[in-house]
């Protein structure tokens, strides 16, 4: 299996061996006793039972970009992200920080214009690596969310 990087994470691409064999017809043998029993039949095996979604697959809907978080509400963000390490309010406003090894990620909500009272919904967002490192905000994103993915599935 091969893979390619996009934004410093390794993305497997699936190869034609990975594949799995197609359905092929097996030939009975003819009853020993008598030999005479006409054309051959044929019995086919069933077919796996459809595969799971692939590696690659999950990894590409795991690549989680800003454009996907902002304008989400409160729920949205946690169904994808996960509970945040810290939330800070103040009035008209929420911070909702996120912390993973590698990176940390900072969402800004706030009530839209027009309907104060409504949901908060993210307005902006900050990433920032430790120390001197950069990272995009879309990389940051993604780990957050297969770390989220991998702690709700174990």
């Amino acid at each position: 299996m091969a893979g390619c990087r996009i934004d410093g994470l390794t993305v497997p691409q699936h190869t034609a061996a990975d594949r799995a064999p197609q359905e092929q017809p097996l030939p009975l043998l003819p009853n020993s006793k008598d030999e005479k029993t006409g054309p051959t039949e044929t019995v086919s095996i069933p077919s796996p039972a459809p595969p799971r979604e692939a590696p690659a697959a999950v990894e590409a809907s795991l690549d989680i970009g800003p454009d996907r978080v902002l304008g989400l509400d409160g729920r949205a963000v946690e169904a994808l992200l996960g509970e945040p390490d810290f939330v800070r309010r103040e009035n008209p406003m929420e911070l909702w920080r996120y912390r993973h090894e590698r990176c940390a990620v900072a969402l800004f909500l706030y009530a839209e214009e027009a309907n104060k009272h409504g949901p908060l919904r993210v307005r902006h967002i900050e990433a920032w690596a430790p120390g001197d490192d950069q990272i995009s905000p879309r990389a940051c994103l993604s780990a957050l969310a297969r770390r989220a993915g991998q702690l709700s599935a174990g």
